[in-house]
């Protein structure tokens, strides 16, 4: 089940898909502490709905479309 604030980070990286952003960047722009975020980020990454990478330090997160089949 998806909670309204990690549908407002699916919803923010959907829109900007060919972006990569660091959790706090994320927060700002949707409103919501940097700690919520990051819980959020992180159960989005174990649904498989957000891929991760690191860059540099700090790890960025983009917005991965789930295929419908499950594949």
């Amino acid at each position: 089940m998806i909670k309204i604030s990690q549908a407002e980070v699916l919803e923010f990286l959907e829109k900007n898909q060919d972006k990569w952003f660091t959790a706090r960047q994320i927060s700002e722009k949707i409103g919501i502490t940097n700690g919520s975020c990051t819980s959020n980020i992180t159960k989005l990454i174990r649904h498989r709905l957000i891929i991760r990478r690191e860059h540099g330090k700090r790890y960025c997160f983009e917005y991965s479309y789930k295929e419908k089949n499950g594949n």
